[in-house]
């Protein structure tokens, strides 16, 4: 991999932004994926064109009703964390390829093994999962 870009999450607009560093787009961005289906966290990358997207928590309709309203939406994010909508106990990465195009999506939607997975990580054949919230490491053994 040439590393000629970065991606940026931006967590509450659902999306990830490619910056470009290198070649005939450096200094331009764009969009790499949009209206994604939670809050995107880490993203890691297997150097092999895979990159691993972890979403905190699938979508809240009341974030989502704020949305068209930047200023409130501002003026929430400065509440003291009790006064913000609840996360859905959910586990969800995706698996990118270097165009911004779903390849995977693994899902535990019960929260009960994984919950609000902030990192996924390949490693030997296993991804494994993080979270600041659970109490263990998921290992999740990829197909191939």
């Amino acid at each position: 991999m040439k590393e000629d870009f970065v991606l940026v999450n931006e967590t509450y607009r659902y999306r990830m932004v490619r910056y470009w560093l290198k070649g005939p787009k450096a200094g331009t961005h764009e969009v790499f994926i949009d209206n994604l289906s939670g809050f995107p966290d880490n993203i890691s990358s297997n150097r092999k064109g895979t990159f691993w997207l972890a979403l905190f928590t699938v979508r809240n309709d009341a974030v989502d009703k704020l949305h068209p309203s930047p200023f409130i939406k501002a003026q929430m994010s400065k509440l003291p964390k009790a006064f913000w909508p609840k996360p859905k106990p959910y586990g969800i990465v995706l698996a990118l390829d270097e165009q911004g195009k779903i390849t995977q999506s693994l899902h535990e939607p019960t929260g009960n093994h994984l919950k609000e997975i902030t990192s996924a990580r390949e490693y030997g054949g296993y991804l494994y999962l993080d979270s600041l919230h659970n109490d263990r490491i998921g290992k999740y053994k990829l197909p191939g």
